[in-house]
């Protein structure tokens, strides 16, 4: 199964491709998205605009058809926003809103995730700090993988997140039948035996 984990940002989505099996998960290739902040015609930094929102539409849905070609993405798995002060909560939800129609009309399918769940999945703790995040999963991907910053790891957990809920499921689903307990034979207690 090949995963694409996101975790958004207005300014800097972080992405990952993995590739996970039975035998664990690689990252084929992660990134940043990058929007710059548009000055307003005041010289201010605007917080959020609509042609930002646009750009970040344009190179989504440029990664998610090459990541489709590349190497036939099966699943996604998205981080979703965490309440922070003030309209920062609103923006992430938009852009939230933004990526979730963006992989609804690729037709892939696949799960959200808060950070705690992440945090726990990938580390065993809701509350690990980014730098623990990352070092988890660098411990359990295949092999070793030079992430470009905190955006790409946090991206590659949601998508290992993705993989160990998928697979646990299926456990659920298919479990294992104790190869010997039906070959057990029914010895009688010695209460039965004497009676």
């Amino acid at each position: 199964m090949t995963i694409l984990g996101i975790d958004p940002s207005l300014y800097g989505t972080g992405w990952a491709l993995l590739d996970c099996s039975p035998a664990g998960c690689s990252v084929v290739e992660s990134g940043t998205i990058k929007i710059k902040r548009r000055p307003t015609l005041k010289g201010r930094v605007k917080r959020h605009n609509v042609a930002e929102l646009t750009l970040l539409h344009h190179e989504l849905t440029l990664l998610i058809r090459r990541a489709t070609r590349l190497c036939n993405v099966s699943s996604f798995a998205l981080e979703v926003p965490i309440n922070l002060p003030g309209h920062q909560t609103a923006v992430l939800w938009q852009v939230q809103g933004l990526i979730r129609g963006i992989l609804g009309a690729s037709g892939l399918t696949g799960g959200c995730y808060d950070p705690g769940e992440v945090k726990a999945a990938v580390t065993g703790s809701r509350k690990a700090e980014k730098d623990v995040v990352e070092r988890f999963v660098q411990a359990q991907i295949s092999k070793p993988y030079k992430f470009g910053g905190n955006d790409e790891s946090d991206a590659a957990a949601v998508a290992i997140t993705h993989w160990l809920k998928k697979t646990s499921e299926a456990k659920q689903e298919h479990p294992r039948k104790h190869p010997r307990k039906h070959l057990r034979k029914q010895t009688p207690t010695n209460n039965e035996s004497n009676a």
